[in-house]
């Protein structure tokens, strides 16, 4: 370890891909913990498997990840804590929530903030998705698009939020 980070190839690249396709990085980021640490009995504990409190044997460690406000689990073993597994979860800590903030700016990217609904590069990869299949099973495809005339109006006359509710 260096400056209190594990030096060397972790498998960041297998951590990116999860999160580049909206998969959940725990797993691969305990398998690298226990892989690096050479500890098989580390587990991730999310705050619903810990509510009871961690089962751990005598002499057994439990670490919270993170903060209490940020709600990212426990980072649990079997053995007792060298100190090594406090520099792990920290390194959980920063990937778990780099694996929240590119969750919500996904969901930003693709999704109204108002109605929450798909926004427009979203209908393109849905739209794109259902002309292929359709293509492929040699089916129809409707799509019906909804236009309110003169919204704009109605909002400059009743205020953007009693346009937003409608």
């Amino acid at each position: 370890f260096e400056d209190g980070i594990p030096e060397g190839d972790f498998g960041d690249i297998q951590l990116i891909r999860c999160m580049m396709e909206g998969e959940e990085i725990n797993q691969i980021a305990i398998e690298i913990i226990r892989n690096k640490s050479g500890i098989d009995s580390v587990r991730h504990l999310i705050e619903e498997d810990a509510s009871n409190g961690p089962d751990l044997d005598a002499g057994g460690t439990c670490l919270p990840i993170g903060r209490p406000e940020e709600s990212l689990g426990y980072l649990t073993a079997a053995t007792p804590d060298d100190g090594a597994l406090h520099t792990w979860a920290d390194w959980m800590r920063y990937w778990l929530i780099l694996q929240q903030r590119h969750a919500n700016l996904r969901r930003q990217a693709w999704t109204d903030e108002l109605t929450g609904a798909g926004n427009r590069r979203s209908l393109y990869q849905v739209l794109g998705q259902v002309i292929k299949r359709a293509r492929d099973e040699r089916r129809a495809v409707t799509v019906m698009c909804f236009d309110i005339d003169n919204f704009k109006t109605y909002n400059d006359q009743f205020g953007h939020e009693a346009g937003d509710e409608v």
